[in-house]
């Protein structure tokens, strides 16, 4: 397993690490995850029902996010512990020149708060450094306050605060979303 070596320009599509009891390989998605990917996904967003809308056909299916990100210059990893998926995360490029965005973070629900989360979002900023991104933006709604917690401990810093109004399925929706960034050298 080739791991990433932080000086390299362009590189590694692999990592291994440890964390905790996990031996983990954090890596670019396959067709093989595919499965996986749609089952963790679903899962991680019925479990967070103030911080995302409930229905996945607003969503998009995940695996067609994943390979637009690819397609644009992006990337989509999984983080992987004894050949099953137990979290994914992309950088999707931004319409602004050189920015990169944070995003679809999702992690197996008893794994979170041991530290693989901050891993996958360690792999992923340096994966947008490799490509040769030099800043990176996300958003997170506000009820997520682990998430906020970690991107901040990363380096974020908050820009602003909106909330996102929108019809879902004939129901008025809304989320108070707290937008962050992150240059990086």
């Amino acid at each position: 397993m080739q791991s990433i070596d932080p000086e390299s320009s362009v590189g590694a599509s692999t990592k291994a690490d440890v964390v905790g009891d996990y031996a983990l390989a954090i890596r670019t998605i396959l067709p093989k995850d595919h499965d996986q990917v749609r089952a963790l996904y679903r899962d991680s967003i019925s479990r967070n029902k103030e911080g995302f809308i409930q229905n996945l056909k607003f969503h998009g299916d995940i695996v067609e996010i994943a390979d637009s990100m690819i397609e644009k210059g992006g990337d989509f990893s999984v983080t992987e512990h004894r050949g099953k998926i137990v979290g994914f995360g992309g950088i999707k490029p931004d319409e602004k020149d050189g920015c990169v965005e944070l995003c679809k973070l999702h992690l197996v629900h008893n794994l979170q708060g041991i530290g693989i989360g901050k891993q996958m979002s360690k792999y992923l900023l340096l994966r947008a450094k490799q490509l040769g991104f030099s800043n990176c933006l996300l958003h997170v709604t506000t009820s997520q306050k682990a998430a906020i917690g970690l991107y901040k401990k990363l380096g974020f810093t908050e820009d602003k605060c909106e909330v996102w109004r929108g019809d879902i399925c004939g129901k008025e929706e809304s989320f108070e979303c707290l937008f962050m960034h992150k240059k990086l050298s």
